[in-house]
């Protein structure tokens, strides 16, 4: 069961680990604030396939469902729960892009998948530990990969999937999977 956000300022130390100097908490509370500023959807995301843009729109929203978790009474319950609903969630768009890049003959479809497998592997090895100090790095990995991936390999199939209606009507008629609103 999770929780709406309480004080997550306990929670959050130093947040940018780019940035050598160091980040107080409530600089980083702001931060992560701005990163998860995301809606209303932001056409500057959008790949053009509804399907896909809904999924990541939905993704998003776990994230930022995922940054609330973080200041629950009992973080822990609610982290493993929200990280539990992201993955489902995330395998599911997986599998729909990845079928919807093989129907359209996508050139580049391995190397988009081995992404897809890097960032499976990195968050299941990550998931394990559902401590709000681990969540807040899972945290900032996860904002600032799918907005990259969205804004970059996304993109780079649009053009190409674009060129097969059928692909797109394919995946399109993939059900969403039901995510209950956390």
């Amino acid at each position: 069961m999770l929780c709406p956000a309480g004080d997550i300022t306990a929670h959050f130390g130093r947040l940018d680990h780019n940035n050598p100097s160091p980040v107080t908490m409530n600089q980083g509370k702001q931060k992560f604030r701005d990163k998860l500023q995301w809606e209303p959807w932001s056409d500057d995301l959008a790949i053009g396939i509804a399907s896909i843009d809904d999924d990541h729109r939905q993704i998003l929203r776990l994230i930022g469902t995922l940054y609330d978790a973080v200041g629950c009474p009992d973080p822990q319950a609610a982290i493993s729960d929200t990280m539990a609903t992201l993955t489902q969630y995330v395998e599911h768009h997986f599998r729909r892009e990845e079928t919807l890049l093989e129907l359209a003959r996508f050139s580049a479809l391995e190397a988009h998948r081995s992404v897809h497998d890097t960032f499976r592997d990195y968050v299941r090895l990550q998931a394990q530990d559902d401590s709000p100090q681990n969540a807040t790095q899972l945290l900032s990995y996860l904002i600032n990969w799918w907005v990259g991936h969205i804004a970059t390999d996304d993109k780079f199939y649009r053009e190409q999937v674009l060129l097969h209606p059928d692909a797109i009507a394919i995946a399109e008629a993939i059900p969403p999977m039901p995510c209950r609103q956390q």
